[in-house]
């Protein structure tokens, strides 16, 4: 799913924007490098000090990385931001150029307040996915780094690291494709009550005169949004089990690190804090990598609307 959610979205950049891509993935590497780098130096430090050896000199080394890593960030956030506005503004000059030159009964059917709501929402929530991706890639590869570097201090510690990590991943994975037709029916329904409430500014004078009509609108809308709730909450429940999954299994790699892995291979102490300190590090790229999940799914439910309003802009009128 997002494999084929990513190529979609890539082809809606046109050849300016992807060439940026190589310079804005690069800057996510180096991000995600950098920071892999802060724990394997700072960890040595430690290791130095433990020793009695001098130890300090590697403040310069953190310092270093640490300000790299945030500048590459800062510049990656921004580009970033600038190729998503862009391909927003494209997307909807290309959706209004396509309802200019198509059927009038099929942009009737549609109806102007959906149409509204996709150029707007539909839109944005596509634009979006481009600054989830370089937070998915920057995640990837500081977990990428931090795992070799577990692996650099012990074989079975990665074995053991990898196996719970894939495992709660998988379920979290699974959880998010759940999530599918329940986004679909959220994005369905605030569709619908943005109509209704552009049908209450619309018509204010109108509702202001009828006390039934005004009472049968705001009936409508409460309506809509008791059952935006119950799906919100759905959605939400969904995703929360993802979460909770992850933090769980690694809890369970904390302390398969820190009870098994010692009786097992018999490390040292000081070995043993290296591979806690460098698994506390991969909690927060883990948490960016599967907390992007729920993006993914956003944009797939966003370019299936797209499609479906390119098909009906596209479509021929039938002859009567």
């Amino acid at each position: 799913m997002i494999l084929k959610t990513l190529s979609e979205i890539r082809n809606l950049f046109d050849a300016e924007d992807r060439r940026q891509w190589p310079v804005l993935l690069a800057a996510s590497l180096l991000v995600g490098l950098s920071r892999s780098l802060v724990l394997a130096t700072t960890n040595s430090a430690i290791a130095a000090y433990g020793k009695g050896e001098p130890y300090l000199h590697y403040l310069w080394a953190v310092g270093a990385l640490a300000i790299a890593a945030v500048g590459i960030g800062y510049f990656s956030a921004i580009r970033g931001q600038i190729v998503s506005s862009r391909m927003g503004i494209r997307l909807r000059n290309r959706l209004l150029q396509r309802l200019r030159a198509s059927n009038l009964r099929m942009i009737e059917r549609v109806g102007p307040d959906q149409l509204h709501w996709h150029l707007m929402h539909t839109v944005r929530t596509l634009a979006s996915t481009y600054g989830t991706l370089l937070g998915f890639v920057g995640a990837i590869v500081m977990l990428a780094f931090n795992f070799a570097y577990i692996g650099w201090l012990s074989p079975w510690g990665l074995l053991m690291a990898l196996i719970i990590t894939v495992v709660g991943v998988s379920v979290h994975f699974r959880q998010e494709r759940l999530n599918m037709e329940p986004q679909r029916r959220l994005d369905q329904l605030s569709n619908t009550s943005s109509a209704r409430h552009r049908e209450f500014i619309r018509g204010y004078k109108e509702l202001r005169l009828s006390a039934a009509k005004s009472s049968d609108q705001q009936a409508q809308i409460d309506q809509i949004n008791q059952e935006i709730q119950a799906e919100g909450l759905k959605v939400a429940r969904i995703s929360s089990k993802g979460s909770l999954v992850t933090y769980f299994f690694q809890l369970i790699m904390m302390m398969a690190v820190a009870f098994a892995l010692p009786a097992l291979t018999q490390l040292d102490a000081v070995t043993v804090m290296q591979l806690l300190t460098a698994i506390l590090f991969t909690v927060g790229p883990l948490e960016s990598a599967v907390g992007a999940f729920p993006g993914f799914v956003q944009a797939r439910v966003a370019l299936n609307n797209l499609h479906l309003i390119e098909l009906v802009a596209t479509a021929p009128a039938r002859r009567c």
